[in-house]
């Protein structure tokens, strides 16, 4: 029985992928078929339920659907958790398992360069699906580890403010300048770092880099060793240091993924 697979986005017809495959599928002697399937942005849960009734085989997936289809699948494998998007899709038994390949992708021609993304700036042109996984791409080129999940708990900020706040009855506003990139036993753990608005004292630091390296080295003592008994060993590691920009993006996905698990 031939095999059906598929492109799907909007515009589709421009895409290469159906000439590439079906040649590959006749190359290999592959009883399959690749086509370009057009699915309008708001018709995506109609358009999937289509295939299924064609029993697709597994299907690529592009603009504008890379962040949408996540919601569509039964399952994922943790780069697609980590990046928030798939690019592939797998149909076994009726059940979706949704893949990334984007980040791999990326960073493989930039290896065979022999080129390193270490404390590199990046402009990244784009928000797309792609777009974040060239981020987790080069957020794990950064810190040296494998792309990591959260930890499932709520965001943490550190607010500095020279009043001593004894009691959480009163909402103050505070204004985020960098955070720490944590990671316990191999989870994301970030510590975003705010000073109080109108503090006399902190709010003269706008970005981490405007506090002192001593301020830093405690704040980094505190952090590694906060969670654990006296005479434990630390799960902890900080791979990064980044500044205001980077930690009001966190705070963003924070409450992007807040909004997709209980609602706004």
């Amino acid at each position: 029985m031939t095999k059906t697979y598929a492109v799907i986005g909007d515009p589709i017809d421009h895409s290469l992928s159906p000439a590439i495959h079906n040649a590959a599928f006749a190359f290999l002697g592959l009883d399959c078929t690749y086509i370009a399937y057009r699915i309008p942005k708001d018709d995506l849960a109609e358009g999937i339920e289509s295939l299924k009734l064609i029993n697709i085989a597994g299907f690529n997936v592009t603009i504008p659907h890379k962040v949408e289809m996540m919601k569509l699948l039964d399952c994922v494998d943790e780069d697609c958790k980590t990046i928030g998007a798939t690019n592939t899709v797998d149909s076994e038994n009726g059940k979706f398992k949704g893949y990334n390949t984007d980040m791999d992708g990326f960073l493989e021609p930039i290896k065979k360069r022999n080129l390193s993304c270490k404390d590199s700036d990046v402009l990244l042109v784009g928000a797309g699906g792609a777009a974040r996984a060239i981020v987790a791409a080069f957020a794990k080129e950064k810190s040296g580890k494998d792309v990591i999940k959260g930890d499932g708990d709520p965001l943490d900020i550190c607010v500095l403010s020279e009043h001593s706040i004894a009691h959480g009855d009163i909402i103050l506003k505070a204004i985020p300048i960098g955070g720490f990139r944590l990671l316990d036993k191999g989870e994301a753990d970030d510590k975003i770092i705010a000073v109080m608005k109108g503090d006399e004292f902190y709010e003269s630091w706008k970005d981490i880099k405007d506090c002192p390296p001593s301020f830093i080295n405690r704040l980094k003592h505190y952090f590694l060793t906060y969670k654990n008994l006296p005479g434990e060993k630390s799960t902890c590691e900080i791979v990064n240091i980044y500044g205001k920009e980077e930690a009001q993006q966190v705070i963003l996905k924070g409450k992007e993924d807040y909004e997709n698990h209980f609602g706004e």
